[in-house]
């Protein structure tokens, strides 16, 4: 089993890599451990600040109970992007959301009548600025092509 990290990587995985397609054979015990391993330190990297890989990381954690060879080496493709982008940094624009629409604001009250707005009555007095949040949602699952 070659182990070996590239050196030149362009993305978190490899193109067109579909982990939930993958039937290589089953990883044995000692390079499953060792799957397990990397995938713990890829979450503590996520957690870290390196949200740039946690669609990845999310996507070959669910691998973590029964991990194929494949499998191995696409994570392996990962620690090779973070050794190629180690000082890549994610930087937040106050300035850059200027640009996109303003989300219509629904009434849910009709679907939830008795539904009333409770705050914990011992929560801390809010400091500071208001922060706005933008959530999108994904309905391909990110493009899992089984759960589709």
């Amino acid at each position: 089993m070659n182990l070996t990290l590239k050196s030149k990587v362009t993305s978190a995985l490899p193109s067109g890599y579909k982990p939930e397609l993958d039937a290589s054979d089953y990883l044995d015990d000692d390079p499953a451990v060792l799957y397990m391993q990397l995938i713990g330190i890829l979450r503590w990297l996520v957690e870290l600040g390196r949200i740039d890989i946690c669609v990845e990381v999310s996507m070959m954690s669910s691998y973590n109970c029964m991990p194929r060879v494949t499998h191995l080496y696409a994570v392996l493709h990962i620690f090779s992007y973070l050794q190629v982008y180690a000082d890549w940094k994610v930087v937040m624009d106050s300035t850059y959301n200027d640009h996109l629409p303003e989300i219509e604001k629904r009434d849910w009250s009709e679907f939830y009548p008795f539904a009333k707005k409770m705050n914990p009555p011992d929560m801390p007095e809010a400091l500071g600025l208001e922060v706005g949040l933008t959530m999108f949602v994904d309905a391909s699952h990110a493009i899992n092509l089984i759960t589709l």
